[in-house]
């Protein structure tokens, strides 16, 4: 992985399941990480269980909000060229201000939408 995050940046990250009572427009995306046309935005995370806004491949179609292991993330290296990457300039937002989310329908009107999509 490129960029790989401290213990520090995870840290900051709420625990999972914490946000669930928030509506998905409001929830804070704390971390991305991306590799070509495939993004993850982090909302949770415990140990190395994540909850967040997946797209993969460019797919919008088939984007939705679920659970990705950051070791698995980690895992992924094509040749020792492609590696998933630690976006460090990342800002946290709320999803709702994320393009990406929004053209993936990851924004709900209410909680039990969210909460239907999520795997």
């Amino acid at each position: 992985m490129f960029n790989q995050p401290t213990k520090a940046q995870l840290a900051i990250i709420p625990s999972l399941y914490s946000t669930e009572g928030v509506p998905t427009k409001d929830k804070i995306i704390h971390a991305h990480f991306h590799l070509q046309d495939s993004h993850w935005f982090i909302a949770e995370i415990r140990d190395d269980l994540m909850f967040g806004f997946c797209i993969l491949n460019g797919n919008i179609d088939m984007a939705e909000w679920g659970y990705v292991c950051l070791e698995d993330l980690k895992s992924i290296n094509i040749h020792g060229i492609f590696q998933v990457e630690y976006d460090v300039s990342w800002v946290p937002k709320p999803a709702g201000q994320i393009e990406l989310i929004r053209e993936g329908g990851g924004i709900f009107e209410d909680i039990d939408s969210a909460t239907d999509k999520a795997f």
